[in-house]
């Protein structure tokens, strides 16, 4: 990954936000260090619903179940709401083991959610200065 490449992608679709990660492991290095900048700053500045993706992360440290952790914490505070999706077997395993399972809202597949959710995959929220 190259210095400036973002650790996370982030993708509005109507009033939900869905993160995925950009690396399949998540350890205890800068990046981890970045991702969790990120997310800090979507919980602060956007809130609502945050989906979390993991569908392609096989590995995680206990830095990125932190960042997680203070993600959740951060959107409480302000009223959102974080989901994880697409949770790889082992990395679900990492989070009964740990007894995480608790603190997280943890669904299916991100289609499923949106699903749930009622939003239509593919139906980009506008930009507010557009409106």
């Amino acid at each position: 990954m190259a210095d400036g490449e973002s650790p996370v992608v982030v993708e509005q679709q109507d009033d939900v936000t869905i993160v995925r990660f950009t690396r399949d492991q998540i350890r205890e290095d800068s990046y981890t260090k970045r991702a969790s900048d990120e997310m800090k700053k979507i919980a602060l500045e956007i809130g609502g619903t945050v989906l979390v993706s993991l569908g392609n992360v096989r590995f995680m440290s206990s830095s990125g179940i932190a960042a997680l952790v203070l993600l959740n914490r951060l959107l409480h505070s302000v009223r959102g709401r974080l989901m994880l999706c697409d949770v790889q077997p082992l990395i679900l395993q990492l989070f009964v083991s740990g007894g995480f399972q608790e603190s997280f809202d943890i669904r299916g597949s991100l289609e499923k959610v949106l699903a749930d959710l009622g939003v239509q995959p593919g139906n980009s929220a506008a930009d507010p200065e557009e409106a």
